[in-house]
């Protein structure tokens, strides 16, 4: 069951993103919530771990990341009710030391400096059970993200001579974590542990 979800979600993002023209891709607007739509990280049932994941996919699937205000700084709330999801921004707090804002820093440089993201192709690798794999890549750089909401480690299988790449040397992920593969001549096989969210630099 939670496969076949999966893949419905991924059919949706597909048939979506089919719709419009590349060029309209790269500017549409994404969000996870606004002022009309309670905020993911004030919700007791979402943990940090699933909040990044969310926020990874944000950042790095076409378009134009739209982050409402105080996302970045853990801002209080509510889920119950609209003025719960515009509380005041917390200016008060030094939030720039939190895992959110460093989270979201990191995730902005990333979206500016690195061609793949800004103007580079789309290309889902994987979409079984929780596990979510796809390439950002140009013809000089190649990116894999990979997100988990599995309760234990997988395995995936992550091509990448479909891009032209002969073999892969290391996979530098973004956000400094340790990554386990192996090159399977082709393809990398990739542990993806528990609540994860990758973003991977491909160096051959």
């Amino acid at each position: 069951m939670c496969e076949r979800r999966s893949q419905t979600k991924v059919q949706k993002l597909w048939q979506h993103l089919g719709k419009m023209p590349f060029a309209l891709q790269q500017v549409q607007f994404n969000l996870l919530d606004s002022h009309d739509a309670s905020r993911l990280h004030n919700n007791p049932a979402i943990s940090w771990e699933a909040t990044k994941v969310a926020i990874t996919i944000l950042f790095t699937l076409p378009g134009t990341p739209s982050i409402y205000y105080g996302d970045e700084a853990g801002i209080d709330g509510r889920i119950d009710m609209n003025e719960g999801f515009r509380y005041p921004m917390p200016w008060g707090k030094d939030f720039e030391k939190d895992a959110p804002y460093k989270c979201y820093q990191t995730l902005a440089k990333m979206k500016q400096s690195q061609e793949a993201f800004c103007d580079g192709g789309f290309k889902i690798l994987w979409e079984t059970g929780k596990v979510f794999a796809f390439a950002r890549f140009t013809d000089k750089q190649l990116y894999y993200i990979v997100t988990s909401m599995e309760e234990e480690a997988k395995q995936v299988q992550l091509p990448y001579d479909i891009f032209g790449y002969n073999k892969v040397a290391e996979l530098e992920d973004v956000f400094g974590a340790k990554v386990e593969f192996s090159d399977e001549k082709g393809s990398v096989n990739l542990k993806v542990p528990a609540g994860v969210a990758y973003i991977l630099k491909v160096q051959a």
